[in-house]
């Protein structure tokens, strides 16, 4: 809500983007110019809004000026204050089953209220209905000067009588369960029809619509398109993911630029033959292996006919204007017809018998080239490819790669499952080399290791893996992955983790320990099975995450990470608290089936400390843990955080999704600034004490509990009500999920002032 205050609004728009907003006769909003309507707005009750200074309703949005009205997962809204605001679009989506459980709840609340106040609009020209449970096309027909109608993922389309809407140029019903369209066969200025998604059964009433220019017919389980050839105008149709087998009715449409065939099984496209002005053309993944009827369409900018069964590229000798064409998974053994498209930028070739990629030295301009899964042995043509970026040539018998060092513009170069037995020189601009399985032993004159971001070197013969080790522990802090393959079990080095996994294949000689001293930065041992020695461990000096995969049954090696400052363990089992180390700042434990944290009061260092999603029902023993600032206890079964009180530091406290049913504010210490008790079971009363004067009612009110939604600030979405705390910086959030106006902020300007205030006083 915008308002005098627009700087202090402004300046924290990130952090408030969540209001709930009221808008009433207070003086304070009489500078109105738009209102957000949030995920998390669920009453709104429109006063003194007039058409001069009014401009939007949107969602998360700050727009300069424009005139339509959305919806989106909002409450019950009066709109009959802007039915007369001469609007020209409006959108209304629906809400998702996490927020309103059932599309039937929806429509309830907003369907008909959209619905019965259409009518009144005669100046709209855009409408989109998404997520209803049942739209009725009756209703739309009063939108006379609607231009555009967009229906997308509605459970039912209603139309009693057919749709006559003359201004109505285009129409998207998109996921909307329909498989009758008769009503449409009087919308004869219709320019663009988009039935996506659905099952049609009686498609030929299409027939009627000969202005359509642009058709999408995708996924409609359509076998018959005899009715295509009244459609003379259509200049861009989409038939893909049907069962065709024949498309001779698509003969006369000569004005076609744009037509997608993929995945219909179609075997024959003599039809297309008579279409020279097409630009785009999609018939991947189908049965075709003729191509000759594609000789006169050199207008084609894009052609792709990978996935099928084409031997002979002739046709293409003349299409110079192509700029992507894809080949892959096809049966060419020859690319010399396509020699003189030289404009191409995107050439995909994979998995073909091609033996020869000269041919491509003229394509100055190609950047993306694929050709993986051939059988080339030669690739030198790269260096003439000045604007090379990504080249692939993964799974073929190149056994030279020394001219990636000529490709001055190349970032990504894979290589890998080749016979490559020395890592040449480097481009300046190599950012990611892949040349796992090959045969690479010697790598003495490979030093230019610092310019790489990733690099994987897995599956080769390294034997000098002490001058990899020096070059790494130079330059490791400039990765982000190293692959590789050591008889300890380290297969990845990176600045961010190193992952370890003994079932792949080891040819690397010992890794001496000494080097495990360079891994300055996070490490994540993925454990399947490992070997690794108490010295080894003791060399892991700054974070470590464990993530258990394969039921790993002990962490027994834990307690060899003495140097350890940060342990995070995900979905392992046996966790005992008495064989972590000490000294660990922050730990978490997710994901763990964690019953009991017996031992971790020991743990009295500990400053950040997660415990989520586990099976904890008591945690009176973090009470011994005084130097905790950031506390997370959210997804467990706990009934009480009365242990909190104790920790005189704290700062940050996620007790969500718990049953938490009694809590005091004596139990929140005053140094809390973000709170989040979202999803438990705490009665109304004792919310009182927080200075809350309104509650999630979205439970029946006969019910004595109620699941108040807290959201913490970590989320973003922040609410400040008039507290009685002794600590004035507690966040806090609650929503309203029914149709009443929430008592207590009968002042929403000053209500956005605190808001303002309090996070100046938490960023000082």
């Amino acid at each position: 809500m915008k308002t005098k205050n627009d700087h202090l609004f402004k300046k924290y728009q990130n952090q408030i983007q969540d209001e709930t907003i009221l808008i009433s006769d207070d003086p304070g909003v009489t500078d109105l110019k738009f209102i957000e309507m949030c995920p998390d707005v669920n009453t709104v009750i429109l006063k003194q809004l007039s058409q001069h200074n009014y401009s939007k309703i949107n969602f998360k949005e700050f727009p300069k000026q424009v005139n339509d009205f959305q919806f989106y997962k909002t409450g019950t809204v009066n709109i009959q204050q802007i039915e007369q605001q001469n609007l020209t679009s409006i959108c209304c989506y629906g809400a998702d089953p996490d927020v309103f459980q059932t599309l039937k709840q929806f429509e309830k609340k907003y369907a008909k209220l959209v619905m019965n106040n259409l009518g009144q609009m005669n100046s709209l020209k855009e409408l989109q209905l998404n997520f209803f449970n049942n739209v009725d096309l009756n209703k739309i027909q009063e939108l006379q000067s609607l231009v555009v109608l967009r229906l997308c993922d509605n459970q039912k389309i209603g139309a009693k009588q057919d749709l006559k809407l003359s201004s109505l140029l285009q129409l998207q019903i998109v996921r909307c369960n329909i498989t009758k369209i008769s009503f449409l066969r009087q919308l004869n200025n219709l320019v663009s029809l988009d039935l996506s998604q659905n099952q049609i059964s009686d498609i030929n009433q299409l027939c009627y619509l000969k202005t359509l220019k642009s058709l999408n017919l995708s996924k409609t389980w359509i076998s018959d398109i005899s009715f295509i050839r009244e459609l003379t105008q259509l200049v861009r149709l989409d038939l893909s993911e049907n069962y065709l087998t024949c498309i001779d009715y698509l003969e006369n449409l000569t004005q076609l630029k744009f037509l997608k065939l993929n995945d219909t099984s179609i075997s024959s496209i003599e039809p297309i033959r008579n279409m020279t002005q097409l630009i785009q053309l999609h018939l991947n993944n189908n049965q075709i292996q003729d191509i000759t009827p594609l000789e006169n369409t050199i207008q084609l900018k894009l052609i792709d006919i990978s996935g099928n069964q084409i031997k002979n590229l002739q046709p293409l000798q003349n299409h110079v204007m192509l700029t992507t064409l894809k080949l892959s998974n096809n049966e060419i053994q020859s690319i010399d017809s396509i020699s003189k498209c030289v404009d191409l930028t995107i050439l995909y070739m994979s998995k073909n018998k091609i033996q020869n990629i000269l041919p491509l030295m003229n394509m100055l301009k190609l950047q993306y080239l694929k050709v993986k899964s051939n059988l080339i042995t030669d690739i030198s043509v790269i260096k003439f490819l000045p604007k090379l970026l990504y080249f692939n040539c993964s799974r073929n018998y190149v056994c030279d790669i020394s001219t990636i060092s000529q490709c001055a513009q190349l970032i990504k170069f894979n290589a890998k499952f080749n016979k490559i037995n020395k890592i040449p020189r480097l481009g300046q601009k190599l950012r990611y080399l892949f040349l796992q399985n090959n045969y690479i032993c010697n790598i003495d004159d490979f030093t230019q290791i610092s310019q790489l971001r990733q690099i994987q070197l897995n599956h080769n013969y390294i034997y000098n893996h002490e001058i990899l080790a020096q070059l790494m522990k130079e330059h490791f802090l400039q990765f982000s992955q190293i692959y590789m393959q050591k008889s300890i079990t380290m297969r990845q080095l990176c600045n961010k983790q190193l992952y370890n996994d003994q079932e792949n294949e080891n040819r690397l000689k010992q890794y001496q320990s000494q080097y495990y001293s360079s891994l300055k930065s996070d490490i994540w041992l993925q454990m399947h099975d490992q070997h690794f020695t108490e010295q080894d461990y003791q060399y892991f000096n700054n974070s470590l995450e464990i993530v258990n995969e394969k039921e790993l049954q002990d962490l027994f090696f834990v307690q060899y990470f003495r140097q350890c400052q940060v342990l995070q363990i995900t979905k392992c089992k046996n966790i005992n608290f008495a064989r972590v180390p000490q000294n660990i700042s922050h730990l978490s434990i997710n994901e763990c089936d964690l019953a009991s944290i017996s031992g971790i009061q020991f743990m009295i260092n500990l400053t950040y400390l997660s415990l989520s999603n586990n099976a904890l029902t008591d945690v009176s023993l973090l009470r011994y843990l005084v130097n905790l600032n950031s506390l997370d206890i959210s997804n467990n079964y706990i009934l009480s955080i009365q242990c909190v009180q104790a920790l005189k530091f704290l700062t940050s406290l996620n007790a969500s999704h718990n049953l938490i049913q009694f809590i005091h504010i004596q139990y929140i210490p005053k140094t809390v600034r973000y709170f989040n008790i979202f999803k438990n079971c705490i009665p109304k009363e004792q919310l009182q004490q927080f200075g809350v004067k309104y509650y999630d009612l979205s439970q029946k009110p006969d019910q004595y509990y109620f699941n108040v939604e807290n959201t913490i600030f970590h989320n973003q979405q922040i609410f400040i009500p008039k507290m009685k705390m002794a600590n004035k910086q507690l966040v806090m959030k609650l929503k309203n999920n029914q149709k009443q106006i929430l008592n207590g902020l009968q002042n929403n300007l000053y209500l956005l002032t605190q808001i303002a205030n309090a996070f100046v006083q938490l960023l000082q």
